[in-house]
């Protein structure tokens, strides 16, 4: 863990993995690759572990969207007619588009995600 050196392609490069603590008790790890010097890779891990700290590692966050999906298809359309010779399959496609977010699916009740099925019992 930490910041360690690398060879990919016949150069060497430095990465960071880290577990950064949030002010909330929460572990996180953060990893980057590709960095070009030791002293860069140092700098950034210790830039992330402050940001950890002082509570603003996620407080970056993007912006919301601008637009729906439903705007953007309404905009795509008529190009999708006059460019692609499959337009009626994209049509097909953008009818399946739900206009809300779908809820993400639920964790399954078994760790490797089988069902688990009761043994038998013989008689």
């Amino acid at each position: 863990m930490g910041v360690s050196k690398y060879t990919a392609r016949g150069k060497t490069w430095w990465r960071v993995d880290e577990w950064l603590t949030l002010p909330d008790g929460r572990l996180i790890r953060y990893r980057k690759k590709k960095i070009p010097t030791k002293e860069q890779a140092g700098v950034l891990a210790a830039e992330k572990k402050a940001e950890a700290f002082d509570g603003k590692f996620f407080a970056r966050q993007k912006g919301e969207a601008t637009k729906t999906v439903k705007e953007l298809w309404e905009s795509y359309e008529p190009i999708s007619k006059r460019d692609n010779d499959s337009w009626q399959t994209n049509i097909g496609r953008a009818r399946h588009v739900p206009e809300t977010p779908r809820q993400p699916p639920r964790s399954p009740a078994h760790p490797q995600g089988r069902r688990r099925v009761p043994k038998r019992t013989v008689r």
